[in-house]
This record gives structure tokens, C-alpha cells and sequence, in this order.
């Protein structure tokens, strides 16, 4: 039987990638598990992704979205999408559309083979350099 998963998407004034993230998520998503949700928290956010969310959540029966009226920082969005997950297995993804497709077809063939799965970043240029220091 195929496993379930739940999604947490963090979002802080996405509202240039976060539809298109989405979209990605869900075909990536559909078919490959047993049932999914993908959580969209977004964190205080200035401009339109607050509406962007609802609409995806409205839309979509496996979207369900957050708002925190004032940023909370994201590690306090983590663990409250963590607390609210309710599938076989949980991850994160940014709401930036920061990892490539190909990186979460080679993470979910590993489900089921590993206790844990750590992604890294390949191309860490992408990312600005507080960013990077971070991670």
C-alpha cells in the first residue's frame, strides 16, 4: 500500500512563486501516494499571498492554508506544520520553488528504504548569502 504525506509549504510574500509551486507540488504529489495535504502557512505576508493561498485552498480539497497575521519566524511555522500534519510522513518545501522536480522524485523512491531523509541544496548561488549562512 502506498504511503500518505503531508506537505507544510512556509510562505512569506510568495505571491510570484507560490501558485506555480503549488501546481508543481500537485503533480508531483498525485498518484505517487495513498492521500496527501499540502499545509500552506503563510507567515505575515505583505502582499497577495494570502488571497493566492485561500483561492488554492478553495480549489483544492487537499490544500488547506494558515495565516499568521504577523511573521512568526520559520521556525515557529515548521513545528505548528508539523503539529498539524496528519499523514504517514511529513516534509517541507519553501514556497519559492527552491528544489527542482527531479530532487523530490529521488526523495520519495527512498521512502520506505531510509529512517530519515536529508535533502541538501546543489546550487547553492541560488540562495542569497544570509540565506546560505543559515542553512
Amino acid at each position: 500500500m502506498k504511503p500518505s504525506l503531508s506537505m507544510i509549504i512556509p510562505a512569506l510574500n510568495e505571491e510570484g512563486d507560490l501558485e506555480k509551486t503549488i501546481q508543481e507540488m500537485l503533480s508531483i504529489l498525485n498518484g505517487r501516494f495513498s492521500s496527501y495535504e499540502l499545509i500552506i502557512i503563510n507567515d505575515g505576508s505583505t502582499d497577495e499571498t494570502r488571497a493566492i493561498g485561500d483561492r488554492l485552498a478553495r480549489n483544492h480539497e487537499n490544500i488547506r492554508v494558515i495565516h499568521h497575521e504577523q511573521n512568526k519566524g520559520l521556525g515557529y511555522t515548521l513545528r505548528e506544520g508539523y503539529s498539524l500534519a496528519a499523514k504517514d510522513y511529513c516534509i517541507w518545501s519553501a514556497g519559492d520553488r527552491g528544489m527542482k522536480c527531479e530532487s523530490y522524485d529521488a526523495m520519495f523512491n527512498l521512502i520506505g528504504k531510509a529512517d530519515l531523509l536529508i535533502p541538501y541544496i546543489a546550487n547553492p548561488k541560488f540562495r542569497s548569502l544570509g540565506r546560505r549562512l543559515t542553512s
